[in-house]
């Protein structure tokens, strides 16, 4: 009889229940001892294969390396839609200002960027913004679709998904023969890069233990990623060559991808029992720790995984669970306008960085520094203030410069560098918000709607996204009323804060939602309910 049949584990299980003398009791003691010590859950699995180890480091670059082109995809806009100081009516030189007046043949004195190859001035100035707010309208795509292929098929899929959207965005825009092509190549764009983001978020999320899931939102190097798109585009003047130069960098994923692992957690909710245990061995030996028995994980699945049966016409959970399920509508609700409010002001400030005096290379590459030091400093705050508190800091922060910054158009003649200084603070104060933002929501919602819930917030940064531009846009002609409706904006996003619940240390796996009209199961409840069952039977 084989020794892992069914058979001869009842007959062991019996055997080992009615032995008599001081052998039997020292090993029903042993039993007991393994028992109380195995695994029960997610979150003590990964404690027990060493927390944050070198496995976890492995994770944060194949996962994280690339959001450094991502911000090329994002940012790319300021530098290729510059409107070009000198400008030649009838061979006649004349400045952007005065151009409008020209009634001959208008052409640019440079090809550097879509403006200047397509002449994109004076009744036709709006298109350039249009055009970004239809790159943002591709993040609604991304965060919809993306996140939900990520719920049902893996984050490794919706990673090469993402991947290959912004590949193929940013390719396209390089050869654009017009700025209808072009603006379907942006929204192409769009979609690569809000399902990056969202699919990312809940990747390196789900190999974390919990004091480290700040970490996986903190360190992403997109303040990085842009202070070196600003380095490029300085040397990298034709707007065609930029868009190939920032395209090369994607080529990585052919190395990423075969070494990226897929999450056990979604493998396990999954009952892919076989391949979430091959990734956890693979966990333990690069951290130095034994490999857990598979017998665990088929206990763990079998208290905690909801499994249709085979003739069930159950479907996996979409984006209508939000809605239906009431312990997770009202989270929704609020995840989203704080989304929202984040999204508006760090676009709407980044975006407007074209309208401040100053040379544009170095103001975006100081804006770049000030996202990367506000994405670090929610380490010191997601923990030891708490979520909540952490995420209406940081929004305040940024709202109180952004009045400073309208107080200073109204009352000072000659503004000077404040007004940079001012915006970069601000800026600091929102990256910290988006790295909080990204932490509460992924820990707000379990494994089976994580990612959507990523790209149910999504469709609030594309609300924001599209709204940026126009910010921007009418920056251009009252530079002090952007920053009055943004600091409103972050100010109403901070209170919201409070309504939603603090979710510092929470366990991932706590809740599994199921489809619409199914049983949802409180895990907690269950293995609690087992565990004291198994007490009684021993």
């Amino acid at each position: 009889m084989d020794m892992d049949s069914p058979e001869r584990k009842d007959n062991n299980k019996y055997y080992i229940n009615n032995i008599t003398g001081a052998n039997g009791a020292e090993i029903r003691k042993k039993l007991d001892s393994d028992r109380a010590a195995a695994p029960k859950s997610f979150e003590e699995i990964i404690k027990v294969l060493g927390g944050f180890g070198w496995f976890q480091v492995l994770v944060i670059i194949l996962y994280l390396t690339l959001e450094a082109v991502t911000a090329f995809a994002i940012f790319i806009p300021i530098f290729v839609a510059r409107t070009p100081v000198d400008w030649l009516c009838d061979n006649r030189t004349m400045n952007s200002k005065e151009i409008c007046g020209c009634n001959g043949t208008i052409k640019a004195t440079t090809d550097d960027s879509i403006v200047a190859e397509w002449n994109l001035i004076c009744d036709q100035r709006w298109i350039t913004d249009f055009i970004t707010s239809i790159q943002m309208l591709g993040l609604i795509f991304g965060s919809i679709i993306g996140s939900q292929i990520a719920d049902w098929y893996g984050r490794k899929i919706g990673f090469l998904l993402s991947v290959l959207l912004l590949a193929l965005g940013t390719a396209s825009s390089a050869v654009a023969p017009n700025a209808y092509v072009y603006a379907l190549c942006r929204f192409v764009c769009g979609a690569g890069i809000q399902s990056f983001i969202n699919v990312t978020g809940a990747g390196v999320m789900e190999f974390m233990p919990p004091k480290f899931r700040s970490l996986a939102n903190c360190i992403g190097p997109l303040g990085e990623g842009l202070m070196i798109l600003a380095v490029i585009a300085k040397y990298v003047t034709p707007w065609r060559t930029l868009y190939w130069v920032t395209t090369a960098p994607y080529a990585l994923i052919f190395i990423i991808y075969p070494f990226l692992p897929e999450s056990p957690r979604w493998l396990l909710q999954q009952n892919k029992i076989e391949e979430t245990h091959k990734v956890l061995t693979f966990v333990a030996r690069c951290n130095g720790k034994k490999p857990l028995d598979i017998s665990v994980l088929h206990a763990i699945a079998k208290k905690t995984n909801h499994v249709p049966a085979p003739d069930s016409k159950e479907k996996q959970p979409g984006y209508l669970t939000f809605i239906t399920d009431p312990k997770h509508r009202t989270t929704s609700l609020f995840v989203m306008a704080i989304w929202f409010s984040w999204s508006l002001t760090y676009y709407g400030i980044s975006f407007n960085i074209r309208n401040i005096e100053g040379d544009i290379y170095f103001n975006v590459f100081l804006s770049g520094l000030a996202n990367a030091l506000g994405q670090r400093v929610t380490l010191l705050t997601n923990d030891s203030l708490g979520r909540r508190m952490s995420l209406f800091s940081s929004m305040t922060f940024g709202a109180i410069f952004m009045v400073v910054v309208a107080v200073c158009f109204y009352t000072m003649e000659h503004l000077g560098d404040i007004v940079l200084i001012m915006c970069l603070l601000s800026l600091f104060g929102m990256s910290a918000t988006r790295s909080t933002s990204k932490l509460l929501t992924g820990e707000s919602f379990p494994t089976n709607l994580r990612a959507m819930s990523f790209g149910l917030s999504g469709i609030s940064i594309t609300l924001g996204g599209i709204l940026a531009p126009l910010m921007a846009s009418l920056g251009t002609d009252y530079p002090a009323v952007p920053f009055i409706i943004l600091a409103v904006v972050s100010c109403a996003g901070s209170l919201v804060s409070f309504l939603i619940k603090e979710t510092k240390g929470q366990n991932l796996d706590r809740k599994k939602s199921v489809a619409p009209g199914s049983m949802v199961i409180d895990v907690g409840d269950i293995v609690e309910e087992e565990t004291n069952a198994d007490k009684q039977t021993t």
